[in-house]
């Protein structure tokens, strides 16, 4: 807002590069039998596979006959199909058949970090396991031992984190705590602890040590307690504000950040991420009006605004000039009603 500040637009932004000696994911092909509904095709936007190679290879993958099947890359997915389909899967539909699902060829990506000092058992089972439930469920997994952390997103995508033993405990007790974690024990996201603090700070770890790099770096890991931590004070707040409002207020500023909202465009553009079309909005440079210059005051649906605290992993976020934030509710000067004491008893009791 001030005027020395360096105006980043959109088409400036790009991404850092990897150093040689990281951990770089492991990817493998599977196939996914009938999970795209014949009319589910408006929720795509998709290009066939005219190279005759590729083709062939597709077809010699999934065990088809020759000329038997058309193969369509998906490049672009809306809001109804995110987190069941992904930009880059390939859309198999049979010639002769009239089918009403179709097979879906996906790219499975494993992001591992092993501790020089890791001495736990190996147990190669572990994230095919993980994998296969996230993906029969369409849901996020977590898995916590003393040594490990496994996180597998409903796309089929897992982290494999092998740590000193103890550590986990440390870095992720928020996580476990908000979760009332068993050691040891697959959880699945379920409907029932949709508003919850817990998976929304799943999901940023998975975009801290997935998304965010494409490897995960020691540094990722350290960065592990602040990411919580801030995730865990923006979720609080806003289930605060579901309880009365039913939407949580945001804060806005572009101008606060504009490295962030730069790559909030250009991943949108490549189709790689999805945004709220009001955060969308803020993030192409037209935003709404605010209640002064350089602030915008948006009302986001739950989920929404869960997604959008997995940004909080990107190193372009700043604690001190945060892009968003929770909106302060405050009546007549008095602390933001999540800092009061017994606010939530308070609440309840209200209603």
């Amino acid at each position: 807002m001030g005027e020395n500040k360096e105006t980043v637009k959109p088409e400036q932004w790009v991404p850092e590069e990897s150093a040689e000696d990281e951990n770089l994911p492991s990817e493998e092909a599977i196939c996914l039998t009938g999970l795209l509904a014949t009319n589910g095709r408006p929720m795509i936007d998709t290009d066939e596979v005219v190279d005759s190679v590729r083709v062939r290879e597709l077809e010699d993958f999934c065990g088809y006959e020759k000329y038997s099947s058309i193969f369509e890359v998906i490049s672009h997915v809306s809001r109804d199909a995110t987190g069941w389909l992904e930009v880059g899967d390939i859309v198999v539909t049979n010639r002769s058949l009239q089918m009403q699902y179709s097979d879906i060829i996906r790219t499975v990506r494993t992001h591992t970090y092993i501790h020089d000092e890791y001495s736990g058992e190996d147990d190669p089972e572990a994230v095919s396991v993980i994998r296969e439930k996230a993906l029969r469920g369409l849901r996020w997994c977590f898995q916590c031992t003393e040594h490990r952390l496994l996180i597998a997103n409903p796309l089929g995508h897992v982290c494999d984190i092998k740590l000193r033993k103890g550590t986990t405990l440390s870095l992720y007790g928020d996580v476990l705590r908000a979760m009332k974690h068993r050691p040891g024990t697959i959880i699945a996201h379920d409907d029932d602890n949709e508003v919850s603090t817990a998976w929304p700070m799943v999901e940023v770890l998975f975009s801290a040590y997935s998304v965010t790099h494409p490897y995960i770096s020691r540094r990722s890991i350290l960065r592990t307690k602040t990411i919580l931590s801030e995730v865990k004070m923006l979720c609080q707040r806003a289930l605060v504000c579901l309880k009365t409002e039913g939407k949580v207020p945001i804060c806005v500023y572009p101008d606060e950040s504009p490295l962030f909202w730069a790559k909030v465009y250009s991943e949108h553009g490549k189709g790689t991420l999805w945004i709220p079309r009001e955060v969308r909005e803020v993030a192409e440079g037209k935003g709404t009006k605010g209640l002064r210059k350089g602030k915008r005051s948006l009302m986001l649906d739950p989920l929404d605004f869960f997604h959008l605290c997995s940004l909080v992993a990107w190193p372009e976020w700043s604690r001190e000039s945060a892009p968003f934030k929770v909106e302060d509710k405050r009546s007549s000067g008095s602390k933001p009603i999540w800092k009061r004491k017994n606010a939530s008893r308070k609440i309840r009791n209200s209603g």
